[in-house]
């Protein structure tokens, strides 16, 4: 998926250069480029319900340039700008606005959009802003992957405390005034014998019976 996230990266600075403000927007929500999977995959094929539009995209793209479904994707975003403008500025909303594409888009205005597009915008000269997009994302999950990082130990932490504090408010006080040696030998006995009366109820019961037995 690397190489395909790859091209449909090349959209964003599309869309930047054509207007700004709605590159600004989809950037502040992080949508990102994956409402558009599906489109560049399957040429739309499988994200329309017209079998008429299906067949003109097919047509197109099998003359066109090999990224050139990218930049329709691009003046689809672009021709609904005033949608996501309305729409609310986060990640899901607006991927889930954009990944639904309407029945009646007119595709030969946004096929004529598209071709303008590509002739304004080289892939070549995209790839220095491609790249550095990639960095900025590479970092973004970086600085993620720390922060979840960060939390989970803050939680360990906490969890690790609060057992902590547990145990010593159910410890007697004479106990926690004998050594610390012998506090852990009693502590650790104290666990290994009950878990061997929980794992062996039986034997607990046996012994209370021949208690009872006996008087």
């Amino acid at each position: 998926m690397q190489p395909t996230q790859h091209l449909l990266n090349y959209m964003l600075p599309v869309i930047g250069r054509a207007e700004r403000k709605l590159a600004e927007c989809l950037d502040k929500a992080q949508v990102g480029t994956m409402f558009a999977l599906p489109w560049y995959l399957t040429w739309f094929g499988h994200s329309l319900n017209k079998y008429t539009d299906v067949v003109r995209l097919y047509d197109y793209f099998l003359c066109a340039p090999p990224l050139f479904p990218v930049y329709v994707t691009a003046a689809i975003v672009l021709y609904r700008a005033d949608e996501v403008y309305n729409c609310e500025c986060d990640m899901a909303m607006l991927h889930c606005l954009l990944s639904r594409l309407p029945d009646d888009l007119p595709f030969e205005d946004i096929l004529v959009t598209a071709e303008r597009l590509y002739e304004e915008n080289d892939p070549i000269d995209l790839e220095s802003e491609v790249q550095a997009l990639e960095r900025r994302e590479e970092e973004q999950r970086r600085l993620d992957e720390e922060r979840l990082k960060r939390r989970r130990v803050v939680g360990r932490g906490a969890a690790h405390a609060s057992l902590s504090a547990r145990v010593g408010a159910c410890v007697p006080a004479a106990l926690r005034r004998l050594p610390l040696s012998r506090r852990a030998v009693f502590a650790t006995a104290t666990v290994l014998l009950g878990i061997y009366v929980y794992y062996r109820p039986d034997l607990l019961f046996n012994r209370r019976r021949e208690n009872s037995l006996e008087f």
